[in-house]
């Protein structure tokens, strides 16, 4: 038997298959476009997803039925992305994603309405266009012939789960990103849904990670030739998935997830919402366990900026890509020199990010002459990214009173060893990586098993599975380099700060 997760991504979906003792016998993947329009708009096309997730559901399911049979199916999801739906449970209207914020107006209605300390307290989160809330805002303010015939809003396992079984369920750790969720009574909260002036009929149900939902439909078994013996388990929030699959059960590790965006987090058993992570921007939301949370920041510049810059910058590296039969690109990163660079790069492409949330502030870069090149700046692009990111685990060892003894990177960015090196270095921390870097939906398969067999097999397979994994650690002489350009981004930082 085999246990299957599927991770529903902002550019792609992905899926893994686990044996009954926990080792990968299948991974695939598959893309679609981001569209973005009018500066603030990001979008996905319902139909891509449902086709990319059908495609890769199926695919696995029919190689895998002789040998090792699809027992289960949990999902791994994007959060805050958000639809309504018809009472059929077609989509009215895209995807939103979370880097789509044409609903900044109604965030701002929100926060006057409701105030943002109460918001945080109930939710554990900022305030922010990013979330579900302000999107569903939207839809009512500026598309009432949408919002009117809306029966409900779904995000993706609510979506794939009213497919596949008939209903639409929703887990906690999603539910908790759509800053309308009461994380410590698990409930939509009747108070912003009141204020908000929202049906508590227009959300789904909501249930713990790892929860037997149902086996596959008559319906779905007959329209998609999909086995009815298929079970699927409720599934988690993308990064809170990755986060469980790497192991984040301590409060001791700082978890460095580098995909589309960069998510820095911590794990807990109990939520943190202190007013130093609140004025952090940090965001504290339910976790894959019964009564354990995870607390996190980051941004949303991650692997969306090297795409900038691979499609910005190629003229100069095309001839060499097209000549290449490898991934150019990955060994342009590898080649890079190991010495800090000349530039100093501010990656806000798309805001800036925790602990110094704002989604107006734009990047810039210091330090360019005519003899710049291309590598420069991604070197720089790389730097930048790692000085973020140590910028919060700083925050977070000050204002937690805690200190992390390990780092664990996950997502595509720990495929690079020099990017890992890097952070090790930057960080001044051991650092952990594996081969494996699809931990999302990694995570989203030990999440079915749990659901038929139980968690203690789960963290048993984790535990086996840090064994392959690779340690970085700190290069003494040039973190010296590295600190004290670190120091110099620090004050720039600052000062570009105070001047806005």
């Amino acid at each position: 038997m085999s246990y299957l997760g599927v991770d529903i991504g902002t550019t792609g979906c992905k899926v893994t298959a686990i044996n009954e003792e926990g080792e990968i016998i299948h991974h695939d993947s598959q893309g679609y476009d981001l569209i973005f329009s009018d500066g603030v708009r990001a979008e996905l096309s319902p139909q891509d997803i449902w086709q990319a997730f059908l495609t890769l559901f199926l695919k696995a399911v029919n190689l895998l039925q002789k040998k090792d049979p699809v027992r289960a199916l949990s999902l791994s999801v994007l959060g805050e992305a958000i639809m309504p739906v018809d009472e059929f449970g077609r989509p009215l209207a895209n995807t939103l994603v979370s880097m789509d914020y044409r609903g900044s107006t109604e965030a701002g209605i929100i926060a006057d309405r409701i105030g943002t300390d109460v918001i945080y307290e109930i939710t554990g989160q900022q305030c922010h266009p990013m979330y579900s809330a302000a999107k569903i805002l939207w839809w009512k303010n500026n598309t009432p012939e949408i919002f009117l015939k809306t029966w409900k809003f779904f995000g993706w396992e609510e979506f794939i789960c009213y497919r596949l079984c008939g209903f639409p369920v929703e887990n906690y750790t999603l539910a908790a990103r759509t800053m309308l969720f009461d994380i410590k009574n698990k409930c939509w909260s009747p108070l912003l849904l009141t204020a908000l002036e929202l049906s508590p009929d227009l959300f789904t149900s909501v249930v713990p990670s790892g929860i037997l939902l149902a086996s596959i439909s008559e319906k779905a078994y007959q329209e998609y030739n999909i086995p009815r013996r298929i079970q699927l388990i409720s599934g988690s929030w993308d990064q809170a998935s990755s986060a469980f699959g790497v192991g984040l059960n301590s409060p001791d590790i700082f978890l460095d997830s580098f995909g589309t965006t960069v998510c820095l987090g911590v794990y807990s058993n109990y939520p943190l919402l202190t007013p130093e992570l609140k004025a952090g921007g940090f965001q504290t939301n339910c976790y894959i366990f019964p009564e354990s949370y995870f607390t996190n920041g980051g941004t949303m510049n991650g692997g969306i900026l090297l795409r900038w810059f691979r499609d910005q910058l190629k003229n100069e590296l095309q001839d060499q890509f097209i000549q290449s039969g490898k991934d150019f690109f990955a060994e342009t990163i590898e080649n890079l020199t190991e010495n800090p660079s000349s530039l100093l790069f501010f990656p806000y492409f798309a805001g800036r990010g925790t602990p110094y949330l704002n989604p107006s502030r734009t990047g810039f870069c210091t330090g360019l002459t005519c003899e710049t090149s291309s590598s420069d700046i991604l070197k720089g692009l790389l730097e930048g990214i790692c000085f973020e990111a140590r910028i919060n685990l700083e925050y977070l060892e000050k204002h937690l009173g805690t200190h992390f003894n390990q780092v664990i990177a996950v997502g595509g960015g720990s495929r690079s060893h020099f990017f890992c090196q890097l952070k090790a270095t930057i960080y001044q921390k051991n650092l952990r990586s594996f081969a494996f870097a699809d931990f999302s939906s990694f995570g989203a398969a030990l999440i079915a098993l749990s659901g038929m067999e139980g968690w203690k097999k789960a963290l048993r397979i984790i535990k086996k599975f840090q064994i392959d994994s690779t340690i970085y650690k700190p290069q003494i002489e040039r973190g010296r380099l590295y600190f004290d350009k670190y120091q110099k981004y620090q004050r720039l930082s600052q000062l570009e700060l105070n001047l806005n």
